[in-house]
């Protein structure tokens, strides 16, 4: 059985380098503990990579690797978002700073840009300068997720008001009114690797819904399940979803919507997140298990 296990609590969140070799995941604990690390590892063998990355004075909210897959950036309850080098594993430059907690931090396609999500406020940095690119974006409540356009045009967010926000960065203004569809609150959103056309997100309502980008209107009908989903991503080629919702992984056919295969135990615990590697042949999933898990989605096992 080929578990990633080195986190002394629940593994809340995880990422894949943009060439697929390497897999960073944060910990996050339901109490008050002292591991505030980063770890990266590497798919193939299973092994950690080098030390933890330690920096954050608090709980890591989220990782993401540049599109070079040279550095990595991090979001922290200890109100900093930190930009590492993934070979030396050492931070790059002082964080970048604000007044509160960061819930999330991504990069946009092209590297140029972080975006990061302060409580209801979104902040835009440009990679080179580190200075803020714009004024923040004002949110209507507590933002859990954001993802970028891979045109770069658009930023989406989704947030405790049960609603998808969508904006444009070249106006900085919202796109129409919020999209209106889930009935509590949503927490997770992404485009599509290779969509700009498109919004993916998951919610506590228990659904995934896709959002058409031009008219905000949903794509079709939802993806349904009996728990409520943490999270929901597209497969590069834009041809499947997967979610994790209760201790299970489900894969669906975007376009019929149907199953491509029955809902597998995943964990032992509650499902944190789920996403394609960049090839499509692997899901990885965290847990509150304390563990990250990566499965062949052809022979449905995990890798040994």
């Amino acid at each position: 059985m080929f578990v990633l296990q080195g986190h002394d609590d629940v593994v809340y969140s995880g990422a894949f380098s943009p060439d697929g070799e390497l897999l960073a995941s944060l910990f996050k604990s339901l109490a008050a503990s002292l591991d505030q690390t980063i770890r990266v590892w590497n798919v193939k063998t299973g092994k950690q990579v080098g030390e933890p990355f330690r920096g954050h004075t608090s709980a890591v909210s989220s990782v993401a690797f540049s599109p070079s897959g040279e550095h990595l950036i991090s979001a922290s309850r200890d109100s900093t978002v930190r930009i590492w080098n993934v070979k030396t594993g050492t931070q790059d430059g002082d964080p970048l700073k604000h007044s509160s907690a960061v819930n999330c931090a991504v990069f946009s396609s092209d590297g140029q840009w972080i975006a990061a999500a302060f409580d209801k406020v979104v902040q835009i940095w440009d990679m080179k300068t580190r200075k803020p690119q714009r004024e923040p974006l004002k949110h209507g409540d507590m933002i859990d997720w954001l993802s970028f356009s891979p045109d770069g045009n658009y930023l989406t967010s989704c947030s405790s008001d049960d609603n998808v926000w969508l904006w444009d960065l070249r106006t900085k203004d919202p796109v129409g009114r919020p999209l209106d569809g889930h009935t509590n609150r949503v927490l997770s959103v992404a485009f599509p690797p290779n969509d700009s056309k498109h919004i993916v997100s998951s919610s506590r309502d228990h659904t995934v819904r896709i959002w058409d980008v031009e008219t905000g209107k949903q794509v079709g009908e939802p993806f349904p399940d009996d728990e409520q989903i943490n999270a929901a991503e597209v497969s590069f080629d834009n041809k499947f979803v997967v979610s994790g919702s209760g201790s299970r992984v489900r894969i669906w056919d975007l376009e019929t919507r149907e199953r491509v295969m029955y809902p597998f135990q995943a964990h032992d615990a509650f499902v944190s997140s789920a996403q394609f590697s960049p090839d499509g042949k692997r899901v990885m999933s965290t847990s509150f298990d304390n563990t990250i898990r990566i499965w062949d989605v052809e022979i449905l096992k995990l890798i040994t």
